[in-house]
């Protein structure tokens, strides 16, 4: 049988790993971008603001792929999901002039964020089988 798109959606197992990575994807992708617009709007210094974001993603970029290592790539998205989420949460009610938590919490999101978004990369090839050239 050839390996097509509409073959490996009539396998369930395939079809949830699809609908469950598109979700990963499109969630952790579209937090990413969305955490560069709002950066202007941090109160503070906006360069401070990149430079923590830039610095948090920097390691959260170098460490995913040892972390999905040691507790594996489900738990760690999962996880990183969930601290995204909660800190998120406590950003929006955080007062305005408490910069310094603002821009901790940031790094925090960040991190989180960008640690889910590398780890789609990462975890997609694994769930769909590969075909054969040789």
């Amino acid at each position: 049988m050839p390996l097509s798109f509409t073959n490996l959606m009539q396998n369930r197992r395939f079809f949830i790993n699809f609908i469950c990575l598109q979700l990963a994807w499109i969630s952790s992708h579209y937090c990413y971008y969305l955490i560069g617009y709002y950066i202007k709007y941090i109160p503070g210094n906006v360069y401070e603001s990149t430079v923590v974001s830039a610095v948090a993603e920097f390691v959260a970029c170098l460490g995913s792929g040892f972390i999905a290592r040691w507790c594996g790539p489900q738990r760690t998205l999962m996880v990183f999901f969930l601290v995204s989420g909660l800190v998120a949460f406590l950003m929006a009610i955080t007062p305005p002039d408490k910069t310094n938590l603002i821009l901790v919490l940031l790094l925090i999101l960040k991190f989180g964020v960008s640690t889910t978004a590398s780890l789609c990369y990462v975890m997609t090839p694994n769930y769909f089988p590969k075909k054969n050239t040789s």
